[in-house]
């Protein structure tokens, strides 16, 4: 396993790569975005890419970023409510995207990635043992593959999938492994204990309205 690149080492595709994510997601996400801001960039893509590659070596710098307000439903009280957002330039979305690619194999860690490496290489698999296996929220969009070698059609979650569009697993999938892991914890706790309890709450627009008798209730009623 090669150690990860220095800024200096960065191959231009990782950039291609970078602007290729950054580009679905505005386009694909909801997302807020200059349109003439990506059409300039395009013009010059290749000596944009380079000029960033080089900003990436002599230090980089962001754009302002813009602060916006995205408006939501009512609160209870019928007050109108807002969620603060923040728009990014597209050159930043590329860097970042750049970023977390060449960084990927260790922000995102993968036991499965891990158990491919000689055993021997005890510091080189610990790169890879630092993330919680039960974080399913914005992992890192990986190859998946049936392994030949095994009779299941279970898909082995592999090595960083540079070359599809988006940056991050989707969040269908985030979810389908959320709650498998749950189903299986409470199936091990109802094993030990034979009952398990499950719940879910806003902490912070849910709180001052809780009732704890009912929760109390809940778990005294057979």
């Amino acid at each position: 396993m090669l150690p990860t690149y220095r800024p200096h080492d960065i191959p231009l595709h990782f950039f291609y790569f970078g602007y290729k994510k950054a580009l679905h997601y505005l386009k694909n996400e909801n997302a807020i975005f200059d349109p003439i801001e990506v059409e300039i960039f395009e013009q010059n893509l290749h000596k944009n890419l380079l000029m960033l590659k080089k900003m990436f070596i002599v230090g980089y710098k962001t754009d302002h970023a813009l602060a916006y307000l995205l408006p939501k439903s009512k609160n209870q009280n019928g007050e109108y409510r807002a969620r603060p957002m923040v728009q990014f330039s597209f050159r930043d979305q590329i860097a970042w995207a750049t970023v977390m690619l060449v960084l990927g194999e260790w922000f995102d860690s993968s036991e499965e990635i891990a158990n491919r490496i000689p055993i021997h290489k005890v510091e080189v698999r610990q790169n890879y043992l630092w993330m919680v296996p039960w974080s399913f929220n914005n992992r890192i969009k990986r190859i998946h593959q049936k392994e030949e070698e095994e009779d299941t059609n279970e898909l082995k979650r592999l090595f960083i999938h540079y070359n599809h569009s988006e940056m991050y697993e989707s969040f269908q999938w985030g979810l389908r492994n959320l709650r498998e892991t749950r189903k299986n914890h409470f199936e091990n706790i109802r094993n030990q204990f034979g009952n398990a309890y499950y719940g879910e709450m806003d902490i912070k627009e849910f709180y001052p309205t809780l009732r704890k008798k009912y929760i109390i209730l809940n778990f005294e009623s057979p």
